[in-house]
């Protein structure tokens, strides 16, 4: 049985945080901001006691929801924007789930289904049908790197805001993405698709008079002037997206992986590739009427709106779009992929030490 109230009061986490529990019957209703949504799961694990291995499952408490509005920086959310609509749409021939993928038409618009998979999507050992590669980063990443660049401040938002408002399940999600370690011999991406910078866009830094005779204090703030209006190195961004050089997350996050969708109604369907108990950070953005988000299990639902963020279980938990769209809506879904994930991990409990797979 779930915790009473007075239980739920003393679970340990921000003060005077309202954590509300989920079940089946609870009916249709609206998620409420600023409160984190429980419920009991099953969660597999591969048990060992000395030559004994066995599967077993065990019950833990998943983060289902927790949505806040209007959380992300308009700085972020405005830089985002703006790559999202100058975007290369038909670079991806991934379709949207349970509909045909966009087709292009006249003045570089889209027809509803369109999407783009960037970050650390590895193919290994299968060749993407067409064109020989066998790249751990996707093909819009190697071909679009201004997204990652836009892309950077809103996924380090998202991670900054799971650990502030969820530092349990954060602690969890770290661990689980250093298991995404590069493997000892793996090759290198060939980063010859990724798009150079025109020479004479290239910009080196030079001081106004010798460096010698500048203070620490002018040189500092010429440098700075110099940073911002420095194009980045589109190389350089593709290579460093995981900035601790060993593992593929991005930009230092618990995320490997994002979808971009554009102006996309989904059909009810499970992700069932995240890293399991790992949660998804989900932005939208344009203008735009309509899209609304359903979690059918529990009658639970949010009208995601330009700069909400909501945090909450993807994976195995069934969930879809309502329609029509008016408008054009993007939307951000960054999560921890699998397929970059090392199979195990120690997980330490009170019966003896066990392993658990995160299948």
């Amino acid at each position: 049985m779930p915790p009473s109230w007075q239980q739920i009061n003393l679970i340990p986490g921000r003060e005077k945080r309202k954590l509300r529990f989920l079940t089946p019957d609870m009916g249709s209703d609206e998620i409420e901001p600023n409160i984190v949504y429980w419920d009991w799961t099953e969660r597999e694990y591969l048990y060992i006691d000395g030559d004994q291995v066995e599967r077993r499952r065990k019950k833990v408490m998943q983060i289902k929801f927790l949505l806040l509005p209007k959380s992300l920086p308009e700085a972020a959310y405005n830089q985002l924007l703006a790559a999202l609509q100058s975007a290369d749409w038909d670079d991806c021939q991934r379709k949207a789930s349970g509909q045909k993928r966009g087709l292009k038409l006249r003045y570089g618009q889209f027809r509803p289904g369109t999407k783009l998979t960037v970050g650390f999507f590895p193919l290994n050992p299968v060749y993407v049908k067409g064109n020989g590669w066998t790249n751990i980063r996707s093909v819009p990443t190697m071909e679009q790197p201004q997204l990652m660049s836009a892309l950077r401040p809103t996924l380090q938002f998202m991670d900054d805001k799971i650990q502030e408002e969820l530092p349990e399940y954060y602690d969890f999600a770290s661990t689980m993405a250093l298991h995404t370690w590069r493997y000892d011999g793996e090759k290198e991406d060939n980063y010859d698709r990724v798009p150079r910078l025109p020479e004479s866009l290239k910009t080196t830094w030079s001081p106004s008079r010798p460096m010698s005779e500048m203070s620490d204090e002018e040189i500092e703030r010429e440098y700075a002037k110099y940073r911002l209006t420095a194009i980045p190195d589109p190389v350089a961004v593709v290579q460093n997206l995981d900035t601790m050089g060993c593992v593929y997350t991005l930009f230092g996050t618990v995320f490997s992986t994002v979808e971009l969708n554009q102006t996309i109604v989904f059909k009810a369907h499970e992700d069932g590739n995240n890293v399991s108990g790992t949660l998804v950070g989900i932005t939208a953005l344009g203008s735009f009427v309509g899209g609304r988000l359903v979690f059918p299990r529990y009658g639970y639902s949010a009208e995601l709106g330009p700069r909400d963020l909501l945090i909450c279980d993807n994976n195995h938990e069934l969930h879809g779009n309502l329609g029509p769209v008016v408008g054009e809506r993007f939307s951000v879904v960054a999560f921890l992929h699998k397929s970059v994930c090392k199979r195990t991990y120690t997980d330490d409990r009170s019966d003896g030490e066990a392993t658990a797979e995160t299948v």
